[in-house]
């Protein structure tokens, strides 16, 4: 039963994570009125699309930190789960201590031109998302991982026109 339990939660579980990446790169990095952003998050994340490669991993830091405290507290409840739930709980820790290594590693690598990645289906598609949201201004395709964020919240810019549409929308806000 717990076997089972884990794997009809992870599917759910990782869809969830992709959909909290965008959600909270938009809300610290791009939207000052959130309140989980601050003015210093903001100048690190300018700094990330200023320079690209050269950027700190302070965002990542924050995240990891609130993982951490998530973590801590899904432990410390663990013991008071029912037996019956722990297979759906351990599922979800599992995806919040890997999605965030996955989702730090592959945004190293689309700013390396250079990656034993490159010319992989998913990569060069999820790289161009990428590339897309640096060069709308940030204006669209707020997923790293995974388009689940934005399409979600129809901010998934796939050609140029649908880039230049979100970055026109967001000038007339």
């Amino acid at each position: 039963m717990y076997l089972l339990q884990m794997l009809a939660v992870l599917p759910a579980a990782w869809i969830c994570a992709a959909w909290a990446e965008g959600a909270y790169h938009r809300a610290t990095g791009h939207d000052s009125d959130s309140i989980l952003s601050s003015a210093a998050l903001r100048e690190m994340h300018r700094e990330h699309h200023d320079h690209p490669v050269d950027a700190s991993d302070g965002e990542y830091a924050c995240m990891l930190l609130a993982v951490a405290i998530g973590l801590a507290v899904a432990l410390a409840a663990r013991p008071t789960c029912p037996k019956y739930a722990r297979g759906a709980l351990d599922a979800s820790m599992l995806v919040a201590l890997v999605f965030p290594y996955v989702s730090w590693a592959l945004h190293g690598e689309f700013h390396h031109p250079e990656t034993p990645l490159a010319g992989q289906g998913w990569f060069d598609y999820l790289r161009a998302r990428h590339r897309a949201h640096h060069s709308s201004g940030g204006t669209c395709n707020f997923g790293i991982t995974s388009p689940t964020y934005d399409l979600l919240h129809s901010t998934e810019a796939r050609a140029r026109s649908q880039i230049s549409r979100h970055t026109s929308a967001k000038r007339r806000e």
